[in-house]
């Protein structure tokens, strides 16, 4: 369970977490609750002053057996959307450590 503030204090539906803005779609209708890591991302780096922005998925879905990091994309995954994914996935894993004092 994540027992984080900083995880409860970003909480939102998947619905909302998946808003395609560039499009102006919803990628589903789920109302499951999930944390919206980017929210999480930006709480956790602004007291850091970073000079590199981190990046992260775009959600974090815990049915309390298994995690379950998401990444919601509209369209096909080319070679530089893939990479950017792979980044994505190695930022949250350091941060969601780092906050869960969790290591590999």
């Amino acid at each position: 369970m994540l027992k984080q503030p900083i995880f409860y204090n970003n909480l939102k539906t998947l619905k909302d977490i998946s808003k395609d803005t560039q499009n102006n779609e919803d990628m589903t209708e789920s109302s499951i609750k999930a944390v919206y890591f980017d929210d999480v991302m930006k709480d956790y780096t602004k007291p850091l002053h970073l000079v590199k922005k981190l990046r992260s998925v775009d959600a974090l879905y815990d049915n309390e057996n298994e995690l379950f990091f998401i990444e919601f994309k509209n369209g096909r995954l080319n070679k530089g959307k893939i990479y950017e994914v792979i980044q994505k996935i190695y930022d949250t894993i350091l941060v969601y450590g780092d906050i869960t004092s969790k290591t590999l």
